[in-house]
């Protein structure tokens, strides 16, 4: 519809005239701006690329910072693997020792010597009487 307009109205005909009348300032702003254009995108991609790689090794500098938590991690679990063994050692022993000095124990061993004691002495007895 709006082309039959400008048909009928002779404007088609002016554009096409005009399009042949461009003047040579235009087409070099044109140019320089599409060169503008050009340039400043090749600048934004070495930017990204710049970007990518400071991010590759920023990543590579984390992934050496979680190894190395890891490391520490893995140490202060095996230190505590050495202190928990450590102490399950000295609980035994004091177990131990408690049960040998306990006061039950200590009458039982008193009792024991007494009749060891007794049974030297009358050991000896019998070696004198025999002599």
């Amino acid at each position: 519809m709006w082309a039959m307009f400008f048909i009928q109205h002779g404007v088609a005909d002016q554009r096409a005239d005009m399009a042949m009348e461009i003047p040579a300032s235009t087409i070099a702003s044109l140019a320089m701006s599409l060169c503008g254009v050009v340039g400043a995108f090749a600048v934004m991609r070495e930017q990204i690329k710049a970007m990518k790689a400071e991010s590759e090794e920023e990543k590579s500098e984390r992934i050496d910072e979680d190894k190395d938590v890891r490391s520490n991690l893995r140490s202060i679990f095996q230190s505590l693997d050495r202190v928990a063994n450590s102490s399950a050692v000295v609980e035994n022993q004091i177990k131990t020792i408690t049960g040998i000095l306990s006061p039950t124990e200590m009458a039982k061993n008193n009792r024991e010597m007494g009749d060891l004691q007794a049974r030297i002495k009358r050991l000896e007895q019998d070696i004198g009487k025999g002599k």
